[in-house]
């Protein structure tokens, strides 16, 4: 669904070669077919089966379908420029997502926050991959080029194919706006990605800059807006490509107590358990239970695998009925209360409608952004019914 306004400037600049596809149209149509199949069609079939719906979203996770374009292109214009010239280190992160918050909440925006849902503006201390963008060295820089590219350039020339580059690039804003218009996610940035070539091009076919990339301060801008990726990609707590365990506890050690100190070394410890953190509901598995339930937005399932062969974890879905997917006695896991926000239950009143009962919780650490959280383990004695009315 992301991509599919992008049909249009493809279009665009398949316009010239119509006359190679109709002279071979058994091959064209067949390219075409695998092409589909491969991409939309495989995709949209999956979202139906398993969501409901063509594009992914479903009617209990409210947010992704936009009703009125004006507040999509609001709300996505705000996520956009938000994310995208955020710094790769944020260290008055808390104090931003505080001021964001409160502004987002004010009674002005309200019709904003009721037509768009989804929409954050909050960021972390370091850039994430779920919320990022081109970062804040390439749209500072884009920003640069386009201004100094509207200068007036009496030599420019312009040839057929720019004017067609022209087309095409106006057809990826027209294809960015539909999308906007159309889709409210919460990580505009990152799912713009595939419309940003398109919109890089559209400011580097500005008559100036020609010129002005040759130019040695835009070469050295270009540089430095590279390097500007760096720290996020050595620094990130998934993935650190430095030893920041080991600096962690130097640090703790020299600068007691220090609450930067023992924030980063939370972070690097979550992240560093991060595969196997459900592992302490494990000790609640029994080599009988080849078949158990996973309730969980952002969580792992991948430790109520292990090991590997032994059993299959289900999720459970947005309904929050088990009934459809496990037909035995079986366990569920949940963080405590994660149905309250699916089908407004609270977890006892869950069990008590499909006839599941609470045996252990245990308080494990899986986001460093939220603490610990008590997860609750469900067992289901008969097989799932159909729940009480």
């Amino acid at each position: 669904a992301c991509n599919l306004p992008l049909l249009l400037p493809w279009a665009l600049a398949c316009l010239p070669s119509l006359g190679i596809l109709r002279a071979r149209p058994l091959g064209t149509a067949l390219v075409a077919i695998v092409c589909v199949m491969a991409s939309f069609l495989r995709l949209a079939w999956q979202n139906v089966k398993y969501a409901g719906d063509w594009t992914g979203s479903t009617s209990k996770k409210a947010g992704i379908k936009i009703l009125v374009p004006y507040y999509g292109l609001v709300g996505n214009g705000l996520q956009m420029v938000c994310h995208n010239v955020m710094p790769p280190i944020m260290p008055v992160a808390k104090l931003w997502n505080s001021k964001a918050t409160a502004w987002l909440n004010s009674p002005r925006l309200e019709p904003l926050k009721r037509n768009f849902p989804a929409i954050r503006l909050d960021v972390a201390e370091l850039q994430q991959e779920e919320v990022a963008g081109l970062g804040l060295g390439i749209t500072a820089l884009l920003a640069v080029t386009f201004f100094a590219g509207l200068r007036r350039c009496p030599q420019a020339f312009c040839p057929p194919e720019r004017k067609l580059g022209g087309v095409i690039c106006l057809g990826g804003w027209i294809a960015l706006a539909v999308y906007m218009a159309k889709m409210g996610g919460e990580s505009t940035a990152r799912l713009l990605l595939c419309y940003y070539p398109l919109l890089i091009a559209s400011v580097l076919l500005l008559p100036a800059t020609a010129s002005l990339t040759r130019q040695r301060w835009w070469k050295t801008v270009a540089f430095l807006a590279a390097l500007s990726a760096l720290p996020a990609l050595i620094l990130t707590p998934a993935r650190p490509l430095w030893p920041a365990l080991s600096v962690c506890e130097k640090l703790k050690t020299a600068l007691p107590g220090n609450p930067m100190v023992e924030r980063m070394r939370g972070v690097y410890s979550v992240y560093r358990n991060r595969n196997d953190a459900l592992a302490p509901l494990r000790a609640h598995l029994t080599p009988e239970d080849r078949i158990v339930g996973f309730v969980g937005e952002s969580d792992s399932e991948v430790a109520l695998w292990r090991p590997f062969g032994s059993r299959r974890v289900v999720d459970i879905g947005w309904d929050g009925n088990p009934s459809p997917v496990l037909k035995r006695p079986f366990r569920a896991f949940a963080p405590a209360d994660a149905f309250l926000p699916m089908v407004g239950l609270t977890t006892e009143q869950w069990l008590d409608l499909h006839g599941g009962r609470l045996i252990a919780t245990e308080w494990i650490f899986t986001r460093a952004s939220v603490g610990p959280q008590q997860w609750s383990v469900f067992q289901f004695d008969a097989p799932s019914a159909t729940p009480k009315q």
